[in-house]
């Protein structure tokens, strides 16, 4: 394999609304399959040799229309582990009313903590799971194991070309994190951005996180 490119799924109708999904779903916006079609013609000149996606109704429709009139014809495996963290009871919930929980149970310093580069990510996911009361939300543990599973995965891919990875913005980012973690950008991955993880002797190194520029993303991937 020569680079993983991972990419966040489209603007959903529970992204516009500022809402929690994890493994509960919703279609694409309008926006969210432009920016889909948009990304189809950067990648377009970059020779891919598999695709997987996450088994999310948000992520297969991004990835369709990635690939959509591609010759050859990439193949699209669905892949449950690259399903978005799972947030139990808080799915669905409003952002704004989660952050309100975060302050009231953890205090503002250790809420801004989960925004610091390398140590805020794990703060994070753990206070998702502190906050279900159910005690349905993934742990911090699990959902570690499920990303270094994927990288374990893609490491002995026998492919010698680039391979696109469609799913979402928390599991993205801890696979991300595994790697690189200050590379992490402070609010996570933005709806149809690329991440570029690139194989080499020692396993995968973080290129390049968080793209939407055409231009650099083609550079970068045609280097």
């Amino acid at each position: 394999m020569k680079n993983l490119i991972l990419v966040r799924h489209g603007q959903t109708e529970l992204n516009a609304q500022n809402k929690l999904q994890g493994w509960i779903d919703a279609p694409l916006t309008t926006r969210g399959r432009e920016t889909a079609k948009e990304l189809r013609q950067v990648l377009e000149p970059i020779k891919l040799t598999a695709a997987y996606t996450s088994d999310r109704e948000r992520a297969e429709d991004t990835a369709s229309l990635i690939l959509a009139h591609r010759f050859p014809e990439v193949p699209i495996t669905t892949e449950p582990l690259l399903r978005e963290y799972y947030f139990g009871a808080l799915e669905g919930q409003d952002e704004g009313e989660i952050l309100r929980h975060f302050l009231r149970k953890f205090g503002l310093r250790q809420t801004l903590n989960c925004t610091r580069r390398g140590s805020g990510f794990p703060q994070l996911v753990r206070g998702f799971a502190a906050l279900d009361n159910t005690k349905q939300a993934e742990t911090y543990p699990d959902f570690k194991a499920r990303a270094q599973q994927l990288l374990d995965t893609y490491a002995t891919n026998p492919s010698d070309g680039n391979v696109l990875v469609v799913a979402h913005g928390l599991l993205l980012s801890m696979m991300i994190h595994l790697l690189a973690p200050q590379e992490l950008p402070a609010f996570l991955l933005k709806n149809t951005s690329v991440s570029i993880l690139t194989k080499d002797a020692a396993g995968f190194q973080v290129r390049a996180v968080n793209l939407t520029d055409p231009a650099t993303i083609q550079t970068l991937l045609r280097a």
